[in-house]
């Protein structure tokens, strides 16, 4: 079994970035939840499925970047349990990607959408284990009603890094 078998499913698939014959990175969403599995990064330890989070405080949009390229940006906030949200310079959580999302529902042609999703779908079996990066994040994750560690301060050192292998 892999990290979140339950969730990371092709009906939860909503889109995508990249190239569609590259390995693109596949974004999953349901009412309650979001994730994404990343097929290819420069990064080895950033490939695999992400770490699945709550939509509550979440928003996801394109906008240009600096080069005059369309990427897509992710926004996470960390919301209390009565509603209101953390201090954002400690406690959010912003994602650029290194293209724009492209929606399913985009897809007005049902043959098209069907080929995509099933293009998409392979991503689920082909990385069925959290990235290398997100292990030890997904261990430390606050409960839902309490803040995450306050991020580290430059003049801190890092934490020890674990051995992946």
């Amino acid at each position: 079994m892999g990290y979140r078998d339950d969730f990371y499913v092709a009906p939860n698939i909503y889109g995508y970035t990249g190239d569609i014959e590259r390995n693109p990175t596949v974004y999953f969403q349901t009412d309650d939840e979001h994730g994404r599995i990343t097929q290819d990064h420069p990064r080895r330890g950033n490939i695999g499925r992400d770490v699945v989070k709550g939509n509550e405080g979440y928003s996801i949009w394109d906008e240009l970047d600096d080069k005059g390229k369309l990427r897509t940006v992710e926004y996470e906030a960390y919301v209390k349990d009565d509603g209101t949200t953390f201090d954002s310079t400690t406690f959010d959580r912003v994602h650029r990607s290194r293209g724009a999302l492209v929606l399913l529902s985009d897809t007005t042609d049902d043959a098209a959408r069907v080929i995509l999703s099933s293009i998409l779908s392979q991503s689920i079996w082909r990385y069925t284990e959290l990235k290398k990066n997100r292990r030890r994040k997904s261990e430390l994750l606050p409960p839902l009603n309490e803040p995450p560690l306050p991020r580290r301060r430059n003049s801190e050192p890092p934490p020890p890094k674990p051995d992946w292998d």
